[in-house]
């Protein structure tokens, strides 16, 4: 007997396919509904049937989709009244396999064992077999806690767009600023170190796009910082402007949070790195008076953190107050190279040539761009060379920076002075070519690169695997 004549007026089928397309989009509390009433519909319009074989189809058919919303204890009452001899033929092979399936889902234990066993490829960062598990397990969590687990697996297998999209349905049932949705961002803020930038905007513009928060906003003023560094002229200054207005948007939400969730160690970590690349656009922008507002409520947000300082810092040098900025930068953990070469450059000119040394030293150990290391080492060439070192040391570490950044006109400039022998002197403005511009400096020059909580992250969601409730 065709199936369509089960359903006479059609009310089962639009129903199922209403069900089909809200468990595909992750409305798992939806499709529940609309399967269970696809099934009553098919039920109701057969119960009075007088032909058994038309009784055994419908039946079939209902628990069918009571299977499909998962109610897998009502699928499995009426398959047992299913007589496998009155299916039609081409039906009859599907009812065992069938059977085994809801039997296994409507055992007491099902939720608990799938949890489990998610949990175990998890463990084995065997994520795309786990993603697949859970679209075909959909009800083992809910709406929330799927959404969720499956916004981090996309993550992991960097499918950004569709890691954002279920991020966006899961943090959208929470408040701004809460753990859930910081858990969202924590992946992508890894992302610019590792210099995929391109990634990283992929997922959280579109996150900001479907949610714009507090949160997202800051984030994506991180991520359009790496943006502009990467541009250059009307391009990267457009990109900070951009990332200003994500930064002013976020720090409003900020402002407007629990107190609680302002103080949360995560939450301050990210605004104090925002504000840090917010002060870094401003000073690039080259409007002194957006630079110290920006600088300053910097500073009052995280008085501790050495980003800002060092921005206040540029954008005063040479002054005496810049040189205290840059030594209380240089003093703070997990400071950029940039304070100390600053520091290095001034003493350097003022003659201190041990100390400028040492703060060279200081400054390459943080790992600068190539242009600055190969800077850095011209001026430890050009401080060995006034300090009376062999001639064959000098010319090694110009040599090493060319072999860093080859056709760097500082360090050309120098080894060209040192090359026409011309008679030492301990001061450098008159005889070497030692500047600096203050919009070059990269993207981690005024602090390291921030520690983000990775394996919290996947802590939590291992939690989340096992306990199925975010």
């Amino acid at each position: 007997m065709n199936a369509l004549l089960i359903d006479r007026d059609g009310t089962a089928s639009r129903l199922a396919a209403e069900g089909k397309l809200a468990l595909g989009s992750g409305e798992t509390a939806l499709a529940a509904e609309k399967y269970a009433q696809a099934g009553a519909a098919i039920e109701r319009s057969w119960a009075s049937a007088r032909r058994s074989d038309a009784r055994n189809l419908a039946r079939f058919l209902a628990a069918t989709q009571y299977y499909l919303g998962g109610h897998y204890g009502r699928a499995l009452k009426l398959a047992n009244r299913i007589e496998a001899r009155l299916l039609p033929p081409e039906t009859r092979p599907l009812l065992t396999p069938f059977m085994a399936n809801v039997r296994a889902r409507a055992a007491q234990g099902y939720a608990s064992e799938m949890r489990q066993a998610f949990s175990r490829l998890w463990l084995a960062q065997d994520y795309k077999r786990l993603l697949n598990e859970l679209k075909d397990h959909p009800y083992v969590y809910d709406r929330v806690g799927l959404a969720f687990l499956r916004g981090s697996l996309c993550q992991e297998l960097e499918r950004w767009d569709a890691g954002a999209a279920f991020y966006a349905m899961a943090i959208s049932e929470f408040p701004d600023g809460s753990d859930i949705v910081l858990l969202s961002v924590a992946r992508v803020l890894g992302l610019p170190a590792e210099g995929r930038i391109d990634e990283a905007w992929a997922y959280i513009g579109r996150l900001r796009e479907l949610v714009p928060n507090t949160v997202t906003n800051l984030v994506a003023s991180f991520v359009c910082f790496f943006r502009a560094s990467r541009a250059s002229g009307a391009d990267r200054a457009e990109l900070h402007k951009e990332q200003l207005r994500y930064f002013d948007e976020g720090l409003a939400g900020y402002e407007k949070l629990p107190s609680e969730r302002q103080q949360d160690p995560e939450m301050q970590t990210i605004t104090a790195v925002c504000f840090s690349a917010a002060s870094h656009a401003a000073l690039r922008l080259g409007d002194d008076v957006v630079t110290r507002s920006v600088v300053d409520r910097s500073i009052r947000f995280a008085p501790h953190a050495p980003g800002p300082l060092t921005a206040r810092g540029v954008m005063s040098y040479p002054s005496q107050e810049a040189v205290d900025d840059f030594r209380k930068a240089a003093a703070l953990p997990n400071p950029g190279y940039a304070p100390f070469l600053y520091l290095a450059h001034q003493a350097f000119i003022n003659g201190r040539l041990g100390e400028a040394e040492q703060l060279c030293q200081e400054a390459l150990a943080r790992n600068p761009g190539r242009p600055v290391r190969a800077q850095l080492l011209g001026w430890l060439a050009v401080i060995r060379d006034c300090q009376g070192a062999p001639r064959e040391q000098v010319e090694g570490l110009f040599s090493q920076a060319f072999e860093v950044f080859p056709g760097h006109g500082e360090v050309e400039a120098n080894y060209r002075i040192f090359k026409a022998d011309v008679p030492v002197t301990p001061k450098a403005e008159p005889r070497w070519s030692i500047r600096l511009k203050r919009d070059d400096v990269e993207e981690y020059g005024f602090a390291g690169r921030p520690r983000w909580a990775e394996a919290g992250r996947k802590s939590h969601i291992y939690e989340v695997l096992l306990a199925g409730a975010t």
